[in-house]
């Protein structure tokens, strides 16, 4: 699955976009929020955000700007990408029922 860190001034549905161009050679349309999740990365003493969006190809050639990054794109069933990214075994129901939350973008708020 595409991913990345968000870049400044990016909303989380415009960073999904510009990932998705990047790694996958694909323009999509991004939909409502699946899923939301962290991990920590003692190695690299990094603590992540993941946010799942339901997206749909609207064009675009499947390829990615980055091949020195980029093993390898390829279409996988939901099971073999859970298990691939080493993910548990609820995603796979959250992936294929594709139950939604809510993502509110609140602006800029200041005090």
């Amino acid at each position: 699955m595409p991913g990345g860190t968000v870049e400044a001034g990016e909303t989380l549905p415009e960073a999904a976009v510009r990932e998705a161009k990047e790694e996958t050679g694909y323009d999509v349309a991004v939909g409502e929020q699946l899923h939301v999740s962290e991990a920590f990365f003692p190695q690299v003493d990094e603590h992540c955000l993941f946010f799942f969006f339901q997206s749909e190809i609207r064009g675009g050639e499947l390829g990615t700007i980055f091949p020195d990054e980029i093993e390898e794109i390829s279409w996988v069933s939901i099971p073999d990408a859970v298990q691939f990214m080493n993910l548990s075994k609820e995603y796979e129901q959250i992936l294929t029922t594709q139950q939604t939350v809510p993502y509110v973008f609140n602006g800029q708020i200041t005090h």
